[in-house]
């Protein structure tokens, strides 16, 4: 139930779709994501530096290196949604580095990114997923919110299976390498 409550969004809480834009010149798009998207568009975006830099230009943290990295992701993403000012920023930034990579090079249905996420998810790089996750979020449509949560479960999925097929693999390279030197 919580997992449901996380992934996606109602229409009462997204401001974009209840309020009247008091500032139109500040995009506001991600107020409608949910908490996990906005964070998987962070991690998979910005590397730790970049996340720091970012978070440390609109915010009075002076030091957001000394954060772990779960928390500043978390208060980056929360940042996102805590004032008009702040959520343009984050939002240029991600904007910035996924515009170029986003699919369909501006307003697609939402069939064809369905259609290209279920094709292309198991073989693509971060910043590409994140560039077709960023395609959903940036949208103030309640539909949409189900597309979301649907790649987002399914980045958890791919994330946890990497880990493992990397573990595995360094597991297996590590016993194979004393059977190397010996043979060598």
């Amino acid at each position: 139930m919580r997992q449901a409550q996380n992934s996606t969004r109602s229409d009462s809480q997204c401001s974009l779709r209840n309020s009247p834009r008091d500032e139109p010149w500040i995009d506001l798009s991600l107020q409608c994501a949910s908490m996990d998207c906005r964070l998987w568009l962070l991690r998979l975006a910005f590397n730790r530096s970049e996340a720091a830099k970012i978070l440390a230009s609109i915010t009075q943290n002076s030091n957001p290196d000394s954060l772990q990295v779960g928390a500043l992701y978390r208060r980056l993403a929360e940042a996102a949604q805590s004032g008009p000012e702040s959520c343009a920023a984050v939002y240029g930034a991600l904007s910035q580095k996924l515009e170029p990579m986003a699919p369909f090079n501006g307003k697609a249905r939402m069939s064809d990114i369905a259609d290209l996420w279920s094709r292309k998810r198991e073989n693509l790089d971060g910043l590409s997923a994140a560039a077709i996750l960023w395609s959903v979020a940036r949208t103030s449509a309640s539909s949409w919110r189900l597309l979301e949560a649907k790649i987002v479960e399914d980045l958890k999925y791919l994330s946890a299976r990497s880990f493992i097929n990397n573990a595995t693999a360094n597991a297996f390279s590590s016993a194979m390498q004393p059977m190397q030197e010996a043979v060598g």
